[in-house]
């Protein structure tokens, strides 16, 4: 992990904030999977919160989206809580659906 995440991972920042406050650029993919990641081994509830932000809001931009799914496809232990968040946030409109629907079946959870 980098300084710049570990340091936002513990700080009182809002990932949305965070991603709206300047262009959405290809290098945020990774650093918000980076965030993501680190929020989940070490505070569960406000990753959960941040997952559900990053993938609900109408500005976050698709490639954005594509890549906490597809992040998300690849976990071996995604939650019930994830795969609820994924759930409620795939409206089955043609964005993104298969993506949204493959941390469903890929999942072990």
């Amino acid at each position: 992990m980098s300084l710049f995440t570990r340091i936002f991972a513990v700080s009182d920042c809002d990932i949305l904030d965070f991603l709206l406050s300047d262009e959405q650029h290809p290098l945020r993919r990774a650093q918000v999977r980076q965030i993501l990641t680190l929020m989940r081994d070490t505070n569960r509830p406000r990753y959960l919160i941040a997952l559900r932000t990053v993938l609900a809001h109408p500005n976050i931009q698709v490639h954005i989206k594509h890549t906490v799914v597809q992040w998300l496809s690849k976990l071996d232990n995604a939650t019930r809580d994830e795969l609820s968040i994924v759930l409620q946030t795939d409206g089955g409109g043609e964005e993104f659906p298969v993506p949204m629907r493959k941390v469903l079946f890929v999942s072990k959870a």
